[in-house]
Formats: C-alpha cells, structure tokens, sequence
C-alpha cells in the first residue's frame, strides 16, 4: 500500500524497487500521486508497468479544482505551492482527467478478502482518521471498522 507519494519520483522509486525485490503482484495506492514536488511525469511513468488499484486524494481533488476554477489557483499555490501547476506543464489532458476522475473510495476484492480503499476517511478526503479517532456519528450502515481497518 502506497499514498501521498506527492510528485516525489525518487522516494517512489525506492518504495518500487523493494516492492519488486518482495515480489509484490498489485500496488494498493491511497491518492496524492502529485503535488507539492516536483516529478509528476516520472511518478506517472515509474507507476505505468505495475498492477494497481488507485483512489482519488485530495491533492487529485484540487488538481480538478484548478482546472474547472483557475481563480482558485492563488488560493491553492499559497497553501500548497506551485506542484500542481507543475502537473498541468508536465502531463497530457488524458492523464491529468485519469487523475481527477479516480474513484474514491473503491471497494475490491482480491484473494478473497474484500478491501476499501481510500484517502482520508471513506466519506471524507479531507477527514484523517487516527487510532484514537472518534468515529461517532459516521454511516455504520455503510462503511463498519471491520471492513477497513
């Protein structure tokens, strides 16, 4: 499982090459491939050969964010730098759309145990959850602990 890999191509290809040595079939990445650095086609192409099953972070949410509304760019830029904008110069419109089209969450199954995977919460990208996290008032009737956890 990988998430918040942010652009870093370096970081992402030691994490790649363990996971080569381990044997690993499939890559469970949990969103925010870009942003902040500053190697997004490197990212994009170091990902390309491997198996993986991706979700939307909020980092691919700004990214659309930017594109549907350019006004909130400064907004953007002065909370989080200009890594986004390196995204748009580096990528196609194709990849940038995989980006921001990814589901969030996804549910899969894969060897028999059923997986959700997301970014941040399963109802929020924004919404952390920690071990000691309060998780009153969430749909239990949707997302349980056991499932996810």
């Amino acid at each position: 499982m990988i998430g918040d890999v942010h652009s870093n191509a370096l970081a992402l290809n030691t994490v790649l090459n363990a996971a080569a040595q381990e044997r690993v079939d499939a890559l469970l990445i949990t969103g925010d491939l870009v942003g902040y650095y500053f190697s997004a086609r490197a990212v994009i192409n170091l990902l390309a050969p491997w198996e993986k099953f991706v979700v939307r972070g909020n980092h691919e949410e700004m990214l659309a964010r930017l594109r549907r509304e350019p006004a909130s760019g400064g907004e953007i830029r002065r909370r989080y730098g200009s890594g986004l904008d390196i995204v748009l110069a580096q990528l196609s419109e194709r990849e940038v759309d995989q980006l921001c089209n990814l589901p969030h969450p996804l549910s899969l199954e894969l060897d028999g145990r059923k997986i959700l995977l997301c970014h941040g919460s399963p109802e929020d990208l924004d919404r952390y959850v920690y071990p000691d996290s309060d998780l009153g008032g969430w749909p239990t009737a949707r997302w349980t602990p056991s499932i996810w956890w």
